[in-house]
């Protein structure tokens, strides 16, 4: 019974410990459970902040990202206007400075223009004499009214009247103008006061308009008798537009001062000569230039023609300034003596002698690349360095310790020189 009750008790005990290790099994799966379920309610956690995180970092990356691609956009599309603008801006501007241009190009056209209209006009500005004189119509007109038909209250009549003036200046043949102005013409008269509308005066400017006529339009023609005085040596010069009566080469008449002859001569201008350089490198140049001239006239001519070719010529007008510088131009010459002149054909045809000759050497590239153009180019150094400008002198100044011929020939001197 003993052992019955011990066996009771241990299986009592047994059940006991089973029940209490049950509990502590059930404790410990509860513990195990909570345990569990908080792990996982911490890990939820951890994950929901890990996710909210990642989610923040995503959509602050993605935020970013968008920012910086609209950025980007704003840029390329800021770029594209600008782009747009500088394009716009550099169109207008092309189309600007095509207008420009074109108005520029058009001025330059304008400017080239007048520039060959002067150039021609001034070509062809010794033609204006001829000109105006050949379509020079000179008439009269006067209109009159009868007083005592006015006075009487009648309607009154008027009377036109046509008439001609007696002196009109024409052309005058070479031949017979020369032979009349070595006849007529003298300095020295006392009676004979200077006026431009002299008869001798209107008689030079008919020969030259004479010698217009028979040269043409390429060459000027141009004449003197003086300037402020009667001329001792009075002259008609024959010049290619392109060449200066003052340096360059030209054909003249030069009458002798006592009019016993007349030379045409081909020569050369000194006045701009002797005042840049001074008398002995003028004289060195003019002699350099003849000797050339001589040379080329002898080929194209030949030593035959009548012509004198040593250049020496007598004007018979000593004491006289322009007329020793003339002597000193001459180059090639031919005398004509009073009374002794040859017929107007003939005249005709030593001058187109001596005009083809001239034209030839005005031609020639050595006169025009060793002496034309170095010659000019030294002239106008000079004239830049002495800055261009053209000085008016006074007669009392220009009179000032010299004779009242010496006056004259100074002032004939300058109106040559400044053509």
């Amino acid at each position: 019974h003993r052992l019955a009750k011990e066996d009771a008790k241990t299986q009592v005990a047994a059940a006991r410990e089973r029940e209490r290790l049950q509990r502590l099994d059930a404790k410990t799966a509860e513990k195990a459970a909570a345990a569990a379920t908080r792990e996982r309610e911490r890990t939820a956690r951890h994950d929901e902040k890990a996710r909210e995180t990642i989610e923040k970092l995503v959509y602050e990356y993605v935020g970013r990202a968008a920012r910086l691609v609209i950025k980007e956009q704003e840029e390329e599309e800021k770029k594209l206007r600008q782009g747009a603008r500088e394009a716009e801006r550099a169109e207008k501007a092309r189309e600007e400075e095509a207008r420009k241009a074109a108005v520029q190009a058009e001025r330059e056209a304008k400017r080239v223009q007048r520039e060959v209209e002067a150039e021609r006009e001034k070509g062809l500005r010794h033609m204006l004499k001829l000109r105006r004189h050949e379509g020079r119509r000179v008439v009269h007109v006067s209109l009159s009214i009868d007083a005592a038909v006015l006075a009487s209250g009648n309607p009154p009549a008027v009377r036109l009247a046509f008439g001609f003036p007696e002196k009109v200046v024409g052309a005058t043949r070479l031949r017979d103008g020369i032979e009349r102005i070595m006849s007529e013409y003298d300095y020295t008269s006392k009676s004979e006061a200077f006026n431009k509308n002299h008869r001798w005066m209107q008689l030079l400017d008919s020969v030259e308009l004479g010698l217009q006529q028979s040269v043409g339009e390429q060459y000027a023609v141009r004449s003197s008798m003086g300037c402020g005085g009667w001329a001792s040596v009075p002259w008609l010069a024959v010049s290619h537009p392109s060449e200066s009566t003052q340096h360059g080469l030209y054909l003249q008449y030069l009458f002798r001062s006592d009019m016993s002859g007349v030379y045409l001569c081909l020569g050369q201008g000194t006045s701009k000569l002797k005042a840049a350089f001074g008398g002995p490198a003028a004289s060195e140049h003019l002699a350099h230039v003849g000797d050339f001239v001589r040379a080329r006239f002898t080929a194209l001519i030949g030593d035959d023609s009548g012509f004198d070719l040593t250049g020496q010529i007598d004007l018979r007008a000593r004491g006289k300034a322009l007329a020793k510088s003339y002597e000193e131009g001459a180059i090639v010459s031919l005398l004509y003596e009073r009374g002794g002149c040859p017929p107007e054909e003939t005249l005709l045809e030593q001058l187109d002698l001596i005009k083809e000759a001239y034209a030839a050497v005005l031609a020639d590239p050595e006169y025009l690349e060793k002496i034309k153009g170095p010659m000019d180019k030294r002239l106008g150094a000079v004239a830049s360095a002495a800055g261009g400008s053209k000085k008016r002198v006074s007669l009392k100044k220009l009179g000032a310790g010299r004779s009242s011929g010496q006056v004259r020939a100074l002032a004939r001197e300058a109106a040559d020189a400044a053509g």
